[in-house]
C-alpha cells in the first residue's frame, strides 16, 4: 500500500471515492478521502494483483465512443456495502477488496477470481443473492456469475462459479475488442430478479445494439428499443423496481443521448423513448441524484454533464441544465452527504476527479478539480486510461 497526500487534508473524513489506474503493467485502485464539504483530500493506492487493458482504437472515423474510455463501459469498479470489486481486463480477472468502514481509504485485498471469459469490462453485485456477475467483453464474451461464500475456518471470503448463470453473448468481437458490437454495462434490478446487460451495435454497419434481460432461472430476453443504436451505461430510476416495474435509463451516444423504458417482470421493455441531448457527442454514462431524483449523464467528448428530470408516471423527460466540465468527464458516482448530494466524475483528461455540488436542483456548482499527488513511483501511472468511479460513505 502506498500513501500520498494532497494539500486539501483539512476537515473530517466522511467517505471515499475510488477509481482504477487500469495500467496494463499493473492495475491499482486509487482511494481518495471525501471531506465534510464534499471535496476530496488525501489519496492511497492499492494494487489489484491484476492487469489493466485497452480496447482497440476505432477503425473508422465515424466512431465516437473510444476517446478517454479504453474499456468502453460503465461499472468497471463498484462498491456494495464494505465490498469493492474491480475488473482487470488485461488479466481476465476481477479483484475483491474489503473497505475499512471507519477509514474508507484503507482497502484490504481479499483476492482475485477468474472472469470466466476474456477482457472483463463491467461488474454487478447483488447483496440479497450474494452474487457477483461479470461482463466479459473480448472474443470469449458473455456473463459469468459467482457466489460469495464465507469459509468459517479461515474466515476468508471466496467466489464460486454459478454454472446456471453462465450466458454467452456470442458478439463478433476480438480480444482486445474494438468499439463496434462491444458490450457496455451490467446491473441488477433493485429486487435482484433481473440482470441487465447493454450491448452496442455498429452504426457504420447499420446494426443496432440491444439491452438484454436475464432472470435468475436462466431465461433471457433481448430488447431492441426503437431508435437505440449503441446502448451504454445503465441506471434504474429511483423509486422504481421494488414495488413497481423498474424504469431503466440507458445512455446511447449514437442514439443522440439516452433512452428510457419500463421493464416487465419477464424482462421485456415497453414504452421506451429516446431523448436527444443538446450538443451531445458521446453521452455514455448515467447516474441518479437520490435527493432530487434527477438523472445526470456525462459526455467526455463534449466535456458536458447534463441534468434531466424524468416523470415516473409519464416517462416524459426534461433537460434541466447542462454544465461544461473540463477533462473529459466520464464514469460518475453520486454520494448523498448530510446536507447535499455530490457528483464525482472521473476526468481522464486531468487526470483526476471533477467534483460538483448538487445542493440545488438545476444549479450544480463545480467545487473542485482534484488531481491525486502521486509519489515518484514508476509503477503508478495516471493517464487517460484511468477507469471506473464509485463512492463509499461512513455510516453514522
Amino acid at each position: 500500500m502506498l500513501l500520498f497526500f494532497s494539500a486539501t487534508f483539512l476537515n473530517t473524513v466522511i467517505g471515499a471515492t475510488y477509481f482504477m489506474t487500469n495500467d496494463p503493467r499493473g492495475n491499482y485502485i486509487i482511494a481518495s478521502s471525501i471531506q465534510q464539504d464534499g471535496r476530496l483530500g488525501f489519496s492511497r493506492a492499492f494494487p489489484t494483483g491484476g492487469l489493466g487493458g485497452y480496447n482497440k482504437p476505432p477503425a473508422k472515423p465515424e466512431s465516437q465512443i473510444h476517446g478517454n474510455d479504453p474499456l468502453s463501459s460503465q461499472h468497471s469498479l463498484i462498491v456494495s456495502d464494505e465490498l469493492l470489486f474491480a475488473v482487470n481486463a488485461g488479466s481476465n480477472s476481477v479483484s475483491m477488496f474489503t473497505i475499512n468502514p471507519h477509514q474508507p481509504t484503507e482497502l484490504t485485498l481479499e483476492g482475485a477470481a477468474a472472469s470466466g471469459g476474456e477482457f472483463p469490462v463491467s461488474v454487478a453485485f447483488s447483496r440479497d443473492r450474494r452474487t457477483l456477475c461479470i461482463l466479459n467483453g473480448g472474443a470469449k464474451n458473455g456473463v459469468r456469475c459467482l457466489l460469495l461464500v464465507n469459509d468459517p475456518q479461515t474466515r476468508r471470503r471466496s467466489l464460486v462459479l454459478l454454472p446456471e448463470m453462465t450466458k454467452d453473448l456470442n458478439q463478433p468481437i476480438t480480444t482486445p475488442p474494438g468499439v463496434a458490437f462491444s458490450v457496455s454495462d451490467i446491473i441488477f434490478t433493485p429486487d435482484s430478479s433481473q440482470l441487465l446487460v447493454s450491448v452496442k451495435g455498429s452504426p457504420v454497419d447499420n446494426q443496432t445494439g440491444y439491452v438484454a434481460s436475464f432472470t435468475m432461472d436462466g431465461k433471457g430476453v433481448l430488447n431492441y428499443p426503437r431508435g437505440a443504436l449503441t446502448p451504454f451505461g445503465l441506471s434504474i430510476l429511483p423509486g422504481t423496481g421494488l414495488t413497481t416495474e423498474p424504469v431503466l435509463v440507458f445512455a446511447d451516444p449514437f442514439g443522440g443521448g439516452y433512452g428510457v423504458g419500463v421493464l416487465s417482470s419477464s424482462g421485456f421493455m415497453r414504452a421506451s423513448v429516446m431523448v436527444p441531448v443538446p450538443g451531445q457527442i458521446a453521452t455514455c454514462w448515467t447516474d441518479f441524484s437520490p435527493r432530487s431524483g434527477h438523472l445526470f449523464t456525462t459526455d467526455d467528448d463534449a466535456n458536458t454533464v447534463t441534468e434531466s428530470a424524468i416523470d415516473v408516471k409519464s416517462l416524459l423527460p426534461r433537460i434541466v441544465s447542462q454544465y461544461r466540465i473540463p477533462g473529459a468527464p466520464n464514469d460518475a458516482s453520486i454520494a448523498s452527504l448530510s446536507d447535499k448530494d455530490v457528483l464525482y466524475t472521473l476526468a481522464p483528461g486531468v487526470p483526476g476527479i471533477q467534483v460538483l455540488s448538487l445542493a440545488t436542483a438545476g444549479s450544480a456548482q463545480h467545487i473542485q478539480q482534484y488531481s491525486p499527488v502521486l509519489p515518484n513511483n514508476p509503477e503508478i501511472v495516471l493517464n487517460t486510461g484511468v477507469q471506473g468511479m464509485a463512492t463509499y460513505l461512513i455510516r453514522n
